[in-house]
């Protein structure tokens, strides 16, 4: 055999036999196969498709894919160890945590609880995990909703450090959280975004409102089940010079939707119109679909009104934003804008009366108490300080200014326990003695508070006329920068300006849709828990 053909056969075993994979790349490869089904929610089964075992066997012939089965253990093996690595961090960095929660179904009918934690680190770094998913099989009594987030929260050994509970506006959700106060002290807050959702749905009832959201409904289911009005569509916008878009239907458990189906239909109107006028496209009985002028121009009032509901809400959502300190500022903010202009139809202004009215109520504006969340977490925000403050009494500000200062006496009792036993929690008031003076927790019981000490009030009075920084900065930067110089007020904004306005964190993980997906309808719960667990912190936690 000449050398020439020696080099075509050595060639063509190098295809035929495949180079052995090295056990520490197969290793990596499986590691990042995990990976993949963890980060783009993908089915466990898709390491059985053809399509992607074919893929695999190209890209590295020598690498044998694991079983599913392989791959199940793999992904609880990791969720194993990131939870650990969690617990870790949470014992480390958090000193005081607040959680959100909520239930949802899953597409098997199978019913599960999610909670997340929010804490600021040493660093300043606002954080936010998930901690917990889980089946929740029994009946959603308030008892049984409190007796699961006590074992949870059992679990992830953090009882020391809940102060606070977000969630939406159930009875039974309610009552847990009745029950977790009188027996824990923690502290609860409805789901801004809930309630003002719930203020608009209130608004929505207006007879001449109503029949327009359900005509508009009629419009875009119209377009969503006919293929052939759906295209006409499409060409009705080339011909019009407009970027190609779809109407879209609004949801009534989703935040701004109706919104953005009537913004989208009016941004489309003409289209929309010259689509259903078209006889070749419409049949005579769907011509009726059309808006008449008059609701055109509700519509387009109806936006305007909604938009300022979309940017709050949208704000207040943002994982990574210190958000329940702007509440209060944004809620007075809405109810400025909701006053009536003479511009306005009279149905806008009834719509915008009954709304701010809404607001009021639900939101006990004109009444909050000055230990209220809402309140102290916007006056520990140096930038929305003076604003809250400024729309009060001086009788009243003392009060607030109170509220503030009784939680800088817990200062001492949390340095106290921290240097005694080298951990950064703060101890549970059952844990410590009392100090003469009455604390945060006396007050939340009902008892009166006594008289701050002057070196305490004279700290926050200074921290008071600090200049504020402009609206669009990060507080905790401004808190990282001053910590030094409000020793006991930075306490305070540690405690609270790690509460999130809105439960979004805890219902983003079901609302996709796309963990529990008829492709994954079969996952155990406990396969559920790991790959949410995963997907939502993999991204967050380094592990070295």
């Amino acid at each position: 055999m000449t050398t020439t053909e020696n080099r075509k056969m050595s060639t063509l075993d190098g295809f035929v036999r495949p180079a052995k994979c090295s056990e520490a790349r197969a290793k990596n490869i499986s590691d990042r196969v995990t990976n993949m089904i963890v980060q783009d929610l993908r089915p466990i089964r898709t390491v059985e498709c053809d399509g992607f075992r074919n893929l695999m066997k190209y890209l590295e012939p020598g690498y044998v894919l694991p079983s599913r089965k392989q791959f199940t253990a793999d992904i609880n093996l990791k969720h194993a160890t990131y939870k650990n690595h969690l617990k870790g961090k949470l014992r480390e960095e958090a000193v005081f945590i607040s959680l959100t929660t909520d239930l949802w179904t899953s597409i098997a009918t199978e019913s599960y609880i999610t909670v997340t934690a929010h804490y600021i680190d040493n660093n300043w770094v606002l954080q936010a995990f998930v901690l917990e998913t889980l089946p929740f099989p029994e009946r959603h009594t308030g008892i049984n909703i409190a007796q699961k987030l006590k074992e949870m929260v059992g679990e992830w050994e953090i009882l020391d450090t809940v102060r606070m509970v977000s969630h939406d506006q159930g009875s039974n959700m309610k009552a847990a959280m009745e029950i977790l106060h009188n027996e824990l002290n923690w502290q609860n807050l409805h789901c801004t975004a809930h309630c003002l959702q719930l203020c608009i749905l209130a608004g929505f009832k207006i007879n001449s409102i109503d029949r327009l959201l359900a005509a508009a409904k009629k419009i875009v289911t119209h377009f969503h089940h006919s293929v052939v009005a759906s295209e006409a569509l499409k060409q009705k916008q080339i011909e019009m010079n407009m970027p190609g878009k779809k109407l879209i239907n609004s949801c009534v458990t989703r935040w701004n939707s109706t919104y953005e189906m009537l913004d989208r239909l009016l941004k489309l109107r003409w289209p929309v119109t010259a689509v259903l006028s078209d006889s070749k496209v419409t049949k005579p009985s769907n011509r009726y679909l059309d808006l008449k002028s008059e609701q055109w121009k509700l519509v387009e009032e109806l936006v305007e009104v909604l938009e300022n509901f979309s940017t709050a809400t949208t704000f207040l959502s943002y994982e990574e934003n210190v958000s329940m300190s702007a509440a209060f500022p944004i809620l007075h903010g809405i109810i400025d804008q909701l006053v009536p202009d003479v511009s306005d139809s009279g149905v806008i202004k009834q719509f915008k009366e009954i709304v701010s009215s809404e607001i009021s109520e639900r939101f006990e504006l004109n009444s909050l108490h000055a230990a209220h969340p809402m309140l102290l977490t916007a006056i520990i925000d140096p930038r929305f300080k003076n604003l809250t403050l400024g729309r009060y009494t001086e009788s009243e500000q003392d009060s607030l200014k109170k509220g503030i200062v009784e939680l800088m006496e817990m200062y001492k009792v949390y340095e106290e326990h921290e240097h005694g036993s080298q951990t950064s929690h703060e101890p549970s008031p059952s844990d410590v003695k009392r100090p003469k003076r009455l604390t945060a927790l006396d007050k939340l019981l009902g008892e009166e508070a006594a008289v701050a000490e002057p070196s305490l009030s004279s700290e926050l009075e200074k921290y008071l006329t600090e200049p504020p920084p402009p609206r669009r900065d990060n507080p905790l930067v401004w808190w990282q920068l001053n910590a030094g110089r409000f020793k006991v007020v930075s306490y305070v904004a540690r405690r609270l300006l790690c509460i999130p306005a809105t439960t979004t964190s805890s219902e983003r993980v079901f609302s996709t849709g796309l963990t529990v997906t008829k492709l994954r309808s079969n996952l155990k719960p406990k396969n559920v828990y790991a790959l949410i667990f995963l997907n939502q912190n993999l991204s967050k936690l380094s592990i070295h």
